[in-house]
């Protein structure tokens, strides 16, 4: 259960389908096409996580369907292209959060193959917008992706694939497919009178998480975080981090061959697949998670395999990669080791202790363990009292579980649906919660403490401790912690039993 993650997703989809206004009433984080897509699959697919997470992996195998496609066009061997589809598969088979990498990953890929294998003005612009759509998914994407396309511009130039002219239109094409949907959001924004909060979450907002959680990635950090981890696991022998750095290795060595004018062994298109695979590392670089690998960089398997066939080692090497990974795809420590691949993959005793959820529907179509069902359970129903027998509009979460934020009925009243630092909280001046407490005690808190200091907790003046839930046991969350309801105290006798 990830209430960090998968309830953030959450919260946006259900925000944007009750008609709150996206940046300034709605906490998007990644990119503003995320929140739309999850927000059409949460209110057309049954208004819960399920929704997200299923259209979230429907966007992974499209993505995955897309880099056979692009395989098959550059190798010319579908075999070899099948094997790099497949070893992709087995380097991350399972979405483990409606992130959005997986949303701009068939994206990625779409823009990809009409910048190496199309040819046509339309597949050009149609790449550019694909690469636009993708930037909207995960703003974080754009420095790499307009890196890519001025790259992929010089690399036809040095390929002699196009006179001059041909490559000034090309590149125009390339920009201003990109640019479409880029302006039109633009356009959206201005139209919301919302400019200054996407600023403020979309600019200052990675700049300070950087700075607070993130210092280690300045100057040359984040490459020294990546090779940190490769060389983990290549001391581990971690058949992944194995495949990984051969992956880096090989797209490195097919740049330098072209760049070394060895174009009867390295074609324009390869390097532009390589160019592509190495730029897209950075998603990985501040956390260098499997996930964020296989969705954007794993597509330079295609050129590994094909340096592979070269030296005719395809075959060997593929099934030397597959079995290996088939036996790690639930590793022993799944759950508790987040080196692994598969982190939130569950173990056997929660697999056998987990039932299907019924309520809160929000959950629906999950499995979870008893424990859990009946904790956001009573809190729901918790925060249905509350709203119908006292005045309360607003909540503060103090805690990370944006879980609580889904099943609260009152409106958000900070930055975030979870507890962020006075830094990020300053980004919104006109949500002063210690005035709201202090002046107004016209919302419902939530607090995480100790268990060994539950007893001992003091509320804010004018606050009353409604009740306390023994949390459940999560990969995230609440170790050795109890949850509180703190409600204005005016309001505790209407709430007496």
């Amino acid at each position: 259960i990830d209430h960090v993650h998968w309830g953030l997703m959450l919260s946006n989809a259900q925000d944007l389908t009750a008609g709150r206004t996206p940046y300034k009433e709605i906490f998007i984080q990644y990119g503003f096409l995320t929140t739309l897509i999850h927000g059409i699959a949460y209110a057309f697919a049954g208004g819960n996580l399920h929704a997200l997470i299923s259209v979230t992996a429907i966007a992974y195998a499209i993505g995955l369907w897309v880099v056979s496609v692009l395989g098959r066009s550059i190798t010319k061997d579908a075999t070899l292209s099948l094997y790099a589809v497949l070893t992709l598969l087995l380097l991350h088979p399972i979405t483990i959060c409606p992130w959005s990498n997986y949303l701009a990953f068939p994206l990625l890929m779409l823009g990809l193959y009409g910048v190496t294998v199309a040819s046509s003005r339309a597949a050009v612009l149609f790449s550019g917008i694909a690469f636009g759509l993708a930037v909207l998914t995960r703003e974080g994407l754009a420095p790499s992706v307009v890196l890519f396309l001025v790259g992929s511009i010089v690399i036809d130039l040095l390929a002699r694939n196009r006179n001059g002219c041909e490559s000034v239109r090309h590149a125009a094409f390339l920009f201003v497919g990109m640019l479409i949907p880029l302006l039109i959001f633009l356009l959206y924004l201005v139209r919301l009178d919302v400019v200054s909060y996407w600023v403020g979450l979309s600019w200052y907002l990675p700049k300070i998480y950087i700075e607070t959680y993130f210092p280690h990635i300045a100057g040359l950090g984040a490459a020294k975080l990546l090779f940190q981890q490769i060389s983990s696991g290549l001391l581990r022998l971690d058949v992944r981090w194995i495949l990984i750095s051969a992956m880096i290795l090989a797209n490195a060595f097919v740049l330098v061959l072209f760049l070394l004018k060895r174009r009867r062994l390295v074609s324009a298109d390869s390097a532009k697949l390589a160019l592509f695979s190495l730029l897209l590392i950075s998603s990985a670089l501040h956390l260098p998670e499997i996930f964020r690998i296989a969705t954007g960089s794993a597509v330079g398997l295609i050129n590994l395999y094909l340096l592979l066939k070269a030296a005719r080692l395809q075959h060997l090497a593929f099934i030397g990669l597959a079995i290996p990974m088939l036996v790690t795809i639930a590793p022993e420590d799944s759950g508790e080791n987040f080196s692994t691949t598969n982190y939130f993959f569950p173990s056997k005793q929660v697999i056998e202790s987990a039932t299907k959820v019924q309520e809160p529907t929000y959950f629906r179509g999950q499995r979870w363990d008893a424990e859990a069902q009946h904790f956001y359970g009573s809190i729901q129903n918790d925060l249905k009292e509350i709203s119908r027998r006292c005045t309360v509009r607003y909540q503060y979460n103090y805690t990370y579980d944006v879980f609580l934020k889904v099943l609260s009925p009152f409106e958000q009243y900070q930055l975030a649906p979870f507890f962020t630092e006075s830094r990020m909280s300053a980004l919104r001046k006109d949500l002063d919660v210690d005035a709201k407490i202090r002046d107004h005690k016209d919302l419902v808190i939530f607090q995480q403490t100790p268990n060994a200091s539950v007893s001992d907790f003091v509320p804010p003046p004018g606050f009353s401790a409604f009740k306390s839930y023994k949390t459940p046991r999560t990969n995230f969350l609440y170790r050795d912690n109890a949850l509180l309801i703190i409600v204005p105290t005016d309001c505790l006798g209407s709430l007496a039993p």
